[in-house]
């Protein structure tokens, strides 16, 4: 691109920037604890943006969130024992070491449970300069057992008898039964000396604890320095960060929940790096083709996926698989990729990753059982008349029996992916063509937490999830579907109940050997294609742009929970 071109494109996007774009960064004013090297040199200063904007530093007490960027913007201030590096490695952070087999901290026993252990690194600190220990965890844990306080549910958790301190640095977690992803799970931790007495006196104080926000103190590589809700948080390096000090003395991250602002951020150089989902790859593309000098990192990345109302639909056939197959086939799938991803990410046919090891396998086993799905009019037609509907005079879809038409059918998806909206208005006019009368539904910010009107929807809901079945552990399980009886507890968002998927859900659980879990993770992939309780729609694509400047901060390009972020220490700046 030319250099008249480029100008042409800043220019249009800093009209955006002036009328709304928040203030360029503040000179840093320093932490008053920088290393001696530091001091020889000029503050290394980088301003982040996310894409949310979170109510506070810890959001344990915030079940659902809306704040795109947190998970990210987390991995600053507060890290785990164990994290998922960009090739999808699980591997330790303030862990010394990761649980398996070989080196025997997993263990299993006679009596069919498990142990795992789990060694925080010798030197670990709070922000605060107190050390972290087995303490930590364990207050953590009897908070979060706490079920006086709301609460998100930890799958991993669900399957833990109890933990216990072996030593200061050394906890041992006993499981009340095989779990395949022991090795994964990483207790939390909670500064016990900063809210134990808070919490014995009155354990729902704990909720408004100023802990949580503005005094926040944390174990990662940047400590807080000023947290403005609703702005930005600005962090400063940790000297004594057990990995090793940061390479950056200084980050504000700012909450920009608009696009466009935070484009225009971007090609201003008033932001350097944006965290997390919020950029379109449309956004992204357009970037890519203007010329512009900095990283836009388009990373394949989760899947969207669609499933209707088992429980109580607006029309009984919603829940006909028949019915869903017709209407699987109704959607031209690979166009969505093309015309809205620009053919980033791809047609999803099942929820695998296709970088995944045994994505061919089971692809391969679903095209041989017929089960493979391709836009196709005229089978959608098919599908329709085995489920008793088919097309009235009028155009629209009507019950062959009574000749009743179809009622409206409300598709819903959450606004905070706008790939998720986008998705949502194809789908539509193609059920619409299809002879379906569709009312699109985006739920608003304010009723993404409405338990009840999000489980109870009248007919389909779209939504971004992430890959592979053991994503579906704890979850996808008719134990989890949300009733009045349970409050609308979260989990199985279709209220799906089958007990041949739930035989095959407990069983895929506890198998540790990989050959025979693979064997079951098959058969999974072929009844989701075969009963279709979620259908999947295309794989999404993050979008994440970085300046010139920015070294070793891009996307994340591994495995499933991993997040940008998760090494914030070893990011740098250019001179």
């Amino acid at each position: 691109m030319t250099t008249r071109r480029l100008a042409s494109l800043l220019c249009a996007l800093l009209v955006i920037l002036a009328g709304c774009a928040p203030a360029a960064r503040e000179a840093p004013t320093g932490s008053g604890t920088a290393s001696k090297v530091a001091e020889a040199r000029a503050p290394k200063v980088m301003v982040a943006s996310i894409f949310g904007v979170p109510p506070s530093l810890d959001q344990r007490f915030v079940i659902s969130s809306n704040n795109a960027g947190y998970l990210e913007l987390g991995g600053l201030y507060s890290s785990k024992l164990s994290v998922y590096n960009d090739d999808g490695v699980l591997v330790p952070q303030l862990a010394e070491n990761i649980p398996t087999l070989e080196n025997s901290l997993w263990r299993t026993l006679p009596d069919n449970t498990m142990e795992t252990r789990l060694t925080i690194r010798r030197g670990t600190l709070w922000h605060d300069g107190t050390a972290v220990t087995t303490k930590d965890i364990l207050f953590n844990d009897e908070v979060y057992l706490d079920k006086e306080l709301p609460q998100a549910v930890i799958t991993p958790r669900t399957y833990v008898d109890r933990m216990e301190a072996v030593d200061d640095r050394t906890i041992s977690i006993i499981w009340k039964q095989p779990y395949i992803q022991a090795d994964v799970f990483a207790p939390g931790f909670a500064p016990a000396h900063i809210l134990e007495s808070t919490y014995r006196e009155l354990n729902t104080n704990l909720t408004t604890h100023p802990w949580l926000s503005t005094e926040y103190v944390g174990n990662g590589p940047f400590k807080n320095k000023e947290f403005q809700p609703g702005a930005w948080v600005t962090v400063t390096a940790f000297d004594q960060y057990v990995l090793g000090r940061p390479k950056i003395d200084e980050i504000q991250v700012k909450f920009i929940p608009d696009t466009n602002t935070v484009m225009a951020n971007m090609l201003s150089s008033a932001v350097d790096l944006t965290m997390g989902r919020g950029v379109s790859v449309a956004q992204g593309k357009q970037l890519k083709d203007g010329g512009w000098d900095g990283l836009v990192d388009i990373t394949p990345n989760n899947w969207i996926y669609m499933f209707g109302q088992y429980i109580d639909p607006i029309d009984p056939v919603i829940a006909d698989k028949r019915f869903l197959r017709g209407v699987w086939y109704a959607q031209n799938r690979q166009e969505y990729v093309d015309t809205i991803q620009f053919g980033f990410g791809g047609v999803a046919d099942i929820m695998l990753s296709p970088t995944d090891p045994e994505y061919a396998r089971n692809i391969a086993r679903i095209e041989a059982a017929g089960l493979r799905v391709v836009y196709d009019p005229r089978k959608a037609t098919q599908w329709f008349e085995q489920a008793g509907v088919v097309s009235g005079a009028d155009g629209f879809l009507h019950h062959a029996d009574s000749g009743l038409r179809l009622p409206p059918f409300e598709f819903r998806t959450t606004q905070d992916v706008q790939l998720s909206i986008q998705v949502l208005g194809a789908q539509a006019a193609d059920l619409r063509a299809a002879g379906m009368e569709i009312n699109e539904v985006v739920i608003p910010a304010t009723r993404t937490a409405d338990r009840p009107y999000r489980v109870t929807r009248p007919a389909f809901e779209q939504l971004r999830g992430g890959l592979g079945p053991a994503t579906l552990i704890g979850y996808f399980h008719s134990s989890k579907v949300p009733t009045p009886a349970n409050g609308y507890t979260p989990g199985n968002n279709p209220r799906y109940s089958d007990p041949r998927w739930d035989a095959l859900l407990d069983k895929f659980a506890v198998t540790i050997p990989m050959a025979e879990r693979n064997q079951l993770m098959s058969d999974m992939m072929v009844f989701m294609a075969e009963e279709l309780p979620q259908m999947p729609i295309l794989y999404d694509a993050s979008t994440v742009l970085v300046n010139k400047r920015v070294i070793g901060a891009g996307a994340h390009h591994g495995g499933q929970n991993g997040v940008q972020g998760w090494n914030p220490e070893t990011w740098d700046l250019r001179s």
